[in-house]
């Protein structure tokens, strides 16, 4: 499909598919459209608690990093309620034994005592999801 709408007096669809369906919506407001279209695509749940207390960090880089990041953190006096790590350096077919790798060591490095939420995320041409959301929770 192609949509230009670049000519001010008329739009252009092209469609190179047999079977393709199309659907037009109005509002009166950006947020009834809003609502209109996550009605049809689905709506974010609502965030759990724990997010809202603290800050989350984004961090890529490897471990090391992570954990420097997380210490730097910490001695600023920072309120960390999770990170969030997209790191793989392994071929898929490895994936299973990186993520239990992961366990390991964000185990041996006691982030689980501290409590902090942990999810691991694989993409390589689409986003798979692959580990607990909750490996570290506070036990």
């Amino acid at each position: 499909m192609n949509f230009d709408f670049s000519a001010p007096e008329y739009h252009e669809l092209a469609l190179w598919e047999d079977n393709a369906t199309l659907r037009f919506e109005c509002a009166d407001s950006y947020i009834a459209l809003l609502e209109k279209l996550t009605a049809l695509l689905g709506r974010q749940p609502v965030l759990p608690d724990w997010v809202y207390d603290g800050v989350t960090l984004g961090i890529q880089g490897g471990t090391d990093v992570c954990q420097q990041k997380l210490d730097t953190m910490r001695n600023a006096g920072v309120k960390v309620n999770g990170i969030w790590a997209q790191d793989l350096v392994r071929h898929p077919h490895d994936l299973f034994w990186q993520t239990r790798d992961v366990e390991l060591e964000v185990e041996q490095r006691q982030l689980s005592s501290a409590g902090y939420p942990y999810q691991a995320v694989a993409r390589r041409r689409r986003a798979v999801p692959l580990l607990h959301q909750s490996l570290c929770r506070q036990r």
